[in-house]
């Protein structure tokens, strides 16, 4: 009996690891879904502490230069998708620019937000109050902040800034009822959409195609079945559309996809693409780590690459990250 107990319990931890996590806790699995791991998305966003807030100067970081050219190019109208956004930061950027962007996280942080206690004590949720405050220029009228210097990076200069360190649980809240109002403009102008779920499941419901699609460290970082994003990714551009894709850390973590072919020769997924796309896929060394470029192809309405490849589930590997994992995964060649 004690047996059979340790048997049932090993498959029910082997599901947890095989089926999304979005797909477990609503007790159903979708065929679009089979294989997604995604133990960053078991984290809820009141105890989530990996970086979730990135503004558009920090996706230029460490999304590289290609990205960069081509999101300087956007302009009213155009569509951007972000997996694996957290709030959404720059994309709430690019809605005030004219950009319709969809925000696509695993969590509800604006909820979270919304939601979380405020005392006067200046702790992480006074912290995140006010960087959102100065993020989005809202209006101090009636908030008595104070005034400290600071040195600026950017300029190479101490100049000064206003804080919010003595405020009360009030005037907190007064600030955060800004805040909420200025994402709930950009939500009723129809430019920032916030799809709270996986990418995989999200993104097959927007009618629309995506000029721009940026990854960083979202679905495909911590997807196992990363050949089917890339192809959701590829149906999704619009003509010249392109995608940058996070592929490794700076701590030297990485997304590692393995493709082992029929003769046991085994190459990166990078490799292989860009070998079999040159004209779409190409990798490039940005600050820290490595970002797979995507292009949309006129003459290639589909990659196929499903077609050729099928994931080992059998072999994915979880490895450690700070304090979450990321899979290291293998997809096969398939029989001629």
């Amino acid at each position: 009996m004690v047996s059979r107990l340790r048997y049932l319990s090993f498959l029910a931890g082997l599901i947890g690891i095989i089926l999304p996590v979005d797909s477990v806790l609503a007790g159903k699995c979708s065929d679009g879904l089979q294989g997604i791991i995604n133990a960053n998305a078991r984290q809820s966003a009141a105890a989530y502490r990996r970086p979730h807030q990135r503004n558009t100067e920090g996706q230029y970081r460490f999304l590289g230069t290609t990205y960069q050219k081509k999101h300087e190019t956007l302009k009213p109208g155009d569509i951007v998708f972000d997996s694996g956004a957290g709030f959404g930061i720059s994309g709430l950027e690019d809605a005030a620019k004219g950009y319709k962007t969809f925000a696509i996280n695993a969590q509800d942080f604006w909820k979270e937000f919304q939601t979380t206690p405020l005392t006067d004590s200046f702790d992480n949720a006074a912290v995140q109050v006010e960087d959102f405050a100065k993020q989005f220029n809202i209006a101090l009228d009636r908030i008595p902040v104070e005034w400290e210097e600071i040195y600026d990076t950017k300029k190479w200069e101490v100049v000064k800034a206003w804080t919010s360190r003595s405020l009360k649980k009030a005037d907190r809240e007064l600030l955060r009822s800004r805040i909420l109002d200025y994402v709930g403009v950009q939500k009723k102008s129809g430019n920032f959409s916030y799809l709270v779920g996986f990418s995989e499941a999200q993104i097959p419901k927007i009618r629309r195609r995506a000029d721009l699609i940026r990854d960083l460290y979202g679905g495909y970082f911590y997807s196992a079945d990363r050949i089917r994003l890339l192809e959701l990714y590829y149906t999704k551009l619009a003509e010249n559309g392109l995608a940058a894709i996070r592929l490794s850390s700076e701590t030297g973590d990485a997304a590692t996809t393995w493709i082992q072919f029929n003769t046991g020769q085994l190459e990166s997924l990078a490799k292989v693409l860009e070998t079999k796309y040159p004209t779409i896929f190409r990798t490039e060394t940005v600050e820290g780590g490595e970002v797979l470029i995507m292009r949309k192809e006129a003459s290639v309405t589909r990659l196929g690459l499903s077609d050729h490849f099928t994931l080992d589930r059998s072999s994915v590997i979880m490895r450690p990250m700070n304090d979450t994992e990321v899979p290291e995964v293998r997809f096969l060649e398939r029989k001629p």
